[in-house]
């Protein structure tokens, strides 16, 4: 006990499969199709506000396929030639993309067309409503369109109670209210939080009691954040 620190700062790499679906399971469902290939419409946009897991999703999906690109926005962003042949393209918030950059993703989704790349989006709000030329918005409207939504806090504690009795790790349920009220319920925090509950217990090899959970969190030198 004394050499554990959880070093919840680094929290694991975004993937499918680490991602909690809760109330988001169309959306899913149909990122699962496009990714197998399988999907009629490879034009799938998400949106949603903060900590909801846009990007959470966008950088599993680059991450599954090989030549993916996974492409943060901003007012500096520009589509490049090459990324024609990707078989995914994802770009992430692209209501902060510059005049310049929605220009250059409009011609981009055209050249798309009838093409068998699949190309995610996603902004903190509907086509309709971002602040974007009116021809992109439209395009972007165009394939499917899915509002994720938070995650509830029984949302987070059925799952993550799920994955933690595959692994023989059981926590009380005061212990899981005192873990989803501490920290902030973005799904990268909690992935980290839980893989450290992971790690405390292979390395304690004691039940998962209140106070020692409490104290290898304060050992951390972690803090409430607050949440989303």
């Amino acid at each position: 006990m004394e050499q554990l620190l959880l070093d919840l700062a680094t929290p694991s790499p975004a993937t499918r499969g680490n991602f909690v679906v809760g109330p988001n399971a169309l959306a899913c469902a149909a990122i699962d199709e496009a990714l197998a290939g399988r999907a009629r419409e490879p034009r799938i946009f998400l949106w949603g506000g903060a900590g909801c897991g846009k990007t959470h999703l966008l950088e599993a999906c680059a991450r599954a396929l090989p030549g993916a690109v996974y492409v943060a926005c901003g007012p500096s962003t520009r589509p490049a030639p090459e990324w024609l042949e990707a078989p995914l393209l994802a770009f992430d918030d692209v209501h902060r993309l510059d005049p310049d950059g929605e220009a250059a993703l409009f011609d981009l989704h055209n050249r798309l067309q009838g093409s068998a790349t699949v190309l995610l989006a996603s902004a903190r709000n509907a086509p309709a409503f971002l602040p974007l030329r009116r021809d992109l918005a439209t395009r972007l409207a165009w394939g499917l369109v899915f509002e994720l939504r938070s995650l509830t806090e029984p949302d987070i504690a059925a799952a993550f109670q799920t994955r933690l009795r595959e692994r023989g790790v059981r926590l009380t349920d005061e212990v899981m209210h005192f873990m989803l009220t501490r920290f902030q319920r973005d799904l990268r925090s909690i992935e980290a939080v839980f893989a450290a509950i992971e790690r405390l217990a292979f390395e304690t090899r004691r039940p998962l009691t209140l106070p020692l959970v409490r104290a290898a969190v304060e050992r951390s030198g972690q803090r409430a954040d607050g949440q989303d």
